[in-house]
C-alpha cells in the first residue's frame, strides 16, 4: 500500500507545484470541481489515517494545493476541520486550536519548509504526540 499511496502523492504534487500552461487549461478545473473532497481527504488523512511516513509528502502537497486554489482552499480546509467526520474529538483539537491552525497557514503562504513543519505539529497534534500549544509558535 506505500507504493500506490507514495505515487499519487507525488503525482498530485507534481501537478500542483509545476507551472504550467496546461494548470489555467486543464488542471485547474478538474481540482476546483474536487477540491471539497480532496481537501477532506488530506486533512482527514494528516489527522489520523495516512501512515506516519507518507506525512512528508502530505505536507507539500497540501502546500502547493493551498498556494494554487487560493481563498476556495481555505473555505475547504474550514469545512473539512469543521465536519462531524472530522476524525479528532473536540478535546484534542478545540475550535480555538483549529483557529491557530488556519491563521498560521495565512501567516505563512510562501515559507514552505515552516508550513510543512506547522503541518506536522498539526498531524501530531491531532495523533496525540503533541499539544495545540505548538501551533502558537507559528502565529509570528
Amino acid at each position: 500500500e506505500k507504493d500506490p499511496l507514495r505515487a499519487v502523492l507525488v503525482f498530485l504534487d507534481r501537478v500542483t507545484s509545476t507551472p504550467s500552461p496546461l494548470w489555467d487549461q486543464y488542471a485547474a478545473a478538474w481540482f476546483a470541481s474536487k477540491g471539497p473532497h480532496l481537501f477532506q481527504g488530506v486533512m482527514f488523512a494528516l489527522a489520523d489515517t495516512c501512515p506516519q511516513e507518507a506525512l512528508a509528502r502530505l505536507s507539500p502537497l497540501l502546500f502547493h494545493l493551498a498556494a494554487r486554489m487560493g481563498a476556495q482552499a481555505e473555505q475547504w480546509i474550514v469545512a473539512a476541520l469543521s465536519s462531524p467526520q472530522f476524525p479528532v474529538p473536540n478535546t484534542v483539537l478545540d475550535d480555538g486550536a483549529k483557529q491557530n491552525f488556519m491563521q498560521a497557514m495565512r501567516n505563512l503562504g510562501g515559507a514552505q519548509r515552516r508550513f510543512q513543519a506547522m503541518t506536522m505539529d498539526f498531524a501530531n497534534i491531532c495523533r496525540r504526540q503533541n499539544t495545540a500549544d505548538a501551533l502558537l509558535a507559528y502565529q509570528m
